[in-house]
């Protein structure tokens, strides 16, 4: 369940990840070792989890939109996170106000998605994770949920070793 970042935030974002994807090629953009996420459409993630029942999730969305206006929200800036495996992830960063809207959001999406997972069909595995985000998993299948989730909108992730080469195309972009 995403959230679209509106025509603008999109545009930009789609092309600040083609001169990403332009600068280190293929051989690098396509090697989840070396970069991931860097083809996917933009968006902010609201929780990714399976579900063997689409339509009420569908419906469990369109229920939870209804009465709601357009989320509005400012980006502020970028910022890289550091992920398992040497990889970075090159972010947007949202108002503290915008965040708790989202973070509110979230919750909301949470607990109606939760009564539609596939327990028998996991995206992830509670055992790869620790604390808190394995309790995560366990409680609504996704790991970055609850008190761990922090709303941004990805360009990409890549390795630490690379993120330097790539810096020159996000210093100073203004989303």
């Amino acid at each position: 369940v995403e959230v679209h970042p509106g025509a603008d935030l999109y545009g930009s974002i789609a092309r600040k990840k083609e001169e990403v994807i332009g600068c280190l090629g293929d051989g690098v953009i396509d090697d989840p070792s070396k970069a991931r996420f860097w083809r996917d459409t933009p968006n902010f993630t609201l929780i990714a989890a399976r579900t063997r029942d689409m339509p009420a999730l569908r419906q469990a969305m369109r229920d939870l939109a209804r009465g709601r206006g357009p989320l509005r929200y400012e980006v502020i800036s970028v910022e890289d996170a550091e992920y398992p495996g040497g990889l970075v992830e090159v972010r947007t960063v949202l108002r503290e106000e915008d965040r708790e809207k989202f973070k509110q959001l979230h919750m909301d999406v949470v607990e109606r998605v939760r009564p539609l997972k596939a327990k028998d069909r996991e995206l992830f595995d509670p055992g790869s994770f620790a604390g808190d985000a394995a309790e995560n998993v366990r409680y609504c299948g996704y790991p970055s949920a609850r008190s761990l989730f922090k709303p941004h909108a990805s360009l990409g992730r890549v390795g630490d070793n690379i993120r330097p080469s790539i810096q020159h195309l996000i210093s100073g972009w203004d989303p």
